[in-house]
C-alpha cells in the first residue's frame, strides 16, 4: 500500500503523462511520509539468490517471493514497465544462469516481451521464461484462482526452471 501511495505521489509530481496501474482490493494506508517519491524507471530487488532471477511486474510479486524462497532465487519488483530498469537486468545477466518474468497481464506485447527485446538488443543469451496471460478474454474469479488458472503463480515459476 505504502508503494501505491509513493507510486501515485511520484506520477502526481511528474511533469509528463503517466498511467498507474494497480489492483483491485482494500487496503489502508498506516505509515506513509508526505511527498515520499519513488525513481521513475528504477526496480527494487527484494530477494537475493544465486543463479536464476524472478522479474515480477504487478500484483505478482508475493508469488515471485513464495517462489524465490525456494529456489533461493533473486527476486526484483519490476514496479515500471516503460521505462524498464535496463541497466538491472543487464547487470544480472552478468551473473545469473536463467530469467523468469511474471505478469498479470497478457504476454503479447507485454513487460516481459520488453525484457526479451532488452536482451536480444544486446546479444544477452540469458534463457528467459515469459509467464503471464493468455492474449484472450480472461475468466473471472479471485486474484488467486486466476494465477492458478493461467500459470501465474509460485508453483509456475517453479516450474518453469526446470524447463
Amino acid at each position: 500500500v505504502i508503494e501505491l501511495y509513493q507510486m501515485l505521489n511520484t506520477a502526481y509530481q511528474f511533469n509528463g503523462p503517466v498511467c498507474v496501474r494497480y489492483p483491485r482490493g482494500v487496503s489502508v494506508i498506516k505509515d506513509y511520509t508526505t511527498n515520499n517519491t519513488i525513481k521513475i524507471g528504477k526496480a527494487n530487488i527484494v530477494r537475493i539468490g544465486k543463479t536464476i532471477a524472478v522479474f515480477a511486474f504487478g500484483t505478482t510479486l508475493d508469488q515471485a517471493l513464495i517462489a524465490g524462497e525456494e529456489l533461493d532465487a533473486t527476486v526484483v519488483d519490476m514496479r515500471f514497465v516503460k521505462p524498464l530498469d535496463e541497466s538491472l537486468i543487464l547487470e544480472l545477466s552478468k551473473t545469473h544462469q536463467k530469467f523468469i518474468t511474471i505478469e498479470d497481464n497478457a504476454i503479447t506485447g507485454g513487460a516481459g516481451s520488453g525484457v526479451s527485446e532488452l536482451l536480444h538488443a544486446h546479444k544477452i543469451n540469458t534463457p528467459l521464461t515469459l509467464l503471464g496471460l493468455p492474449d484472450i478474454f480472461t475468466e473471472q474469479g479471485s486474484q488467486e484462482e486466476l494465477y492458478t488458472l493461467y500459470g501465474i503463480d509460485a508453483d509456475a515459476i517453479i516450474r518453469a526452471t526446470q524447463s
